[in-house]
């Protein structure tokens, strides 16, 4: 039997656009860029074509909708583009989240560790 201790598939809460912050990073990745921000007490991850127009904006957040996650590690992200899609690893309130997103910069889904 395969186990694991991951709440997922997760998808966070849709959200029109990014939050304006200082501490933003940004990725670059095939379909344009990510960002990921963390602000108000709630972390952000976002999709953008090379235009600069959005693909998709998420807040992220735990097992239960209303428990947002709310910080990251930025020295501790890794990226993975593939042809199938692109997989964010982060840590976040100091535990694993691996985000998948699709090619074209669409939201696909994250796991989180607990």
């Amino acid at each position: 039997m395969l186990g694991g201790f991951d709440d997922g598939p997760l998808k966070g809460k849709a959200t029109g656009s990014m939050p304006k912050t200082n501490n933003a990073i940004t990725l670059k990745v095939k379909f344009g860029e990510m960002r990921i921000a963390a602000s108000a007490n709630r972390l952000y991850v976002g999709a953008f074509d090379r235009k600069g127009r959005t693909r998709c904006v998420r807040i992220l957040t735990g097992a239960h909708d209303d428990r947002f996650l709310k910080r990251f590690e930025p020295t501790k992200i890794g990226l993975s583009e593939y042809e199938a899609g692109t997989v964010l690893r982060l840590f976040v309130d100091g535990e694993r989240l691996t985000l998948y997103v699709r090619p074209n910069g669409r939201f696909g889904f994250y796991s989180h560790s607990w």
